[in-house]
């Protein structure tokens, strides 16, 4: 609760700085605070207003939002489900911010927000239906626009020859409906009306009507515990009025709505643990590569051995023929 009560005070001394700085020059009037905003302004100012919602929740480096791809998806699956039943056709965003504030809420242009700490209260689908629901019928029914508007805020310029909005008029209505939605600054009529037309929203989808009715029971039971967490709710009208309210807007809808509490128990299951890394393999010993030794030098080649000329006494021929016989005379 103390670290929501800073939030607060940090935003409202931003708001009245920035709207100091509103007399700009080169500009033109937008014109009387009761003209609605354009398409492109609430584009404009709740994309202005989701990011600085982001950027209070963020703390120590983190993102603000909920680093859990399963249970953002579910959200916004249920979110977009709702959201096709509601009367103004917006690019619906559906957001998990990572804290264990019980709150959700919902800025201009289609841009909703739920906590963690809702998250772990809720027991089943059709209670995050309801609490959806809720919101998108906010966002819907122009609720904090009404009050910006009412608060003549919206007699600001853009930028000339433009459809942009001014940086500093963006930052101080940016502040101005996060105060509002954090201290829930509704009033009784927008919030009775967001209970009824996200109920029938709610049924419409196919969702257990009684969804918002028994998330808003369990809040109830935990109000005593208010000082560990902000308890979306808890600057709404009395819970018991808002049930009695939601029991008398439930005749004539149908009762036999889904509830789906193993779906949400399923979605919200944590992940599982990372597998571990694998072992690192220790390096097989070898024996060090020795250098090859030299090859050994070339002996030369050894001479043959001169043949010894042996001589065979030989007895000459004799040259001289012998005289041949000369026959004696007779």
């Amino acid at each position: 609760m103390k670290r929501l009560l800073t939030i607060v005070c940090m935003l409202a001394l931003g708001a009245s700085l920035a709207q100091a700085q509103f007399g700009l020059d080169k500009v033109a009037k937008l014109g009387a605070a009761t003209k609605e905003w354009t398409p492109e302004e609430e584009r404009q100012i709740g994309e202005a207003a989701a990011a600085k919602i982001i950027a209070v929740f963020s703390k120590d480096g983190d993102k603000g939002i909920l680093d859990n791809e399963q249970q953002v998806y579910y959200v916004n699956l249920v979110g977009q489900t709702l959201a096709q039943f509601a009367n103004r056709p917006l690019p619906y965003r559906f957001a998990v911010l990572d804290t264990p504030i019980v709150w959700a809420c919902a800025m201009p242009g289609g841009y909703v927000f739920v906590t963690r700490g809702a998250l772990e209260r809720i027991d089943d689908e059709a209670e995050l239906a309801g609490v959806l629901a809720h919101e998108i019928a906010h966002v819907d029914g122009r609720h904090l626009e009404q009050i910006i508007r009412k608060k003549k805020l919206t007699k600001m310029a853009v930028e000339e020859g433009t459809s942009r909005l001014p940086a500093a008029a963006l930052a101080g209505i940016a502040n101005e409906l996060i105060t509002t939605a954090l201290n829930q600054q509704y009033g009784p009529d927008k919030e009775n009306d967001a209970d009824k037309k996200g109920m029938k929203m709610a049924s419409s989808a196919g969702y257990d009507i009684t969804g918002l009715k028994r998330f808003l029971a369990l809040l109830e039971e935990k109000e005593k515990d208010a000082t560990k967490t902000a308890q979306w709710g808890a600057s709404h009208p009395p819970i018991a009025e808002r049930v009695k309210r939601l029991d008398a807007a439930a005749k004539g809808l149908p009762s036999s709505g889904q509830v789906l509490p193993e779906r949400f128990k399923v979605a919200m299951a944590p992940p599982p643990p990372p597998p571990p890394a694998p072992a690192k393999a220790e390096p097989t010993p070898t024996a060090e590569a020795k250098p090859p030794e030299p090859a050994p030098a070339a002996t030369p080649a050894k001479k043959p051995a001169a043949r010894k000329r042996t001589t065979t006494a030989t007895k000459p021929a004799s040259t001289a023929a012998k005289p041949a016989t000369t026959p004696k005379p007779q």
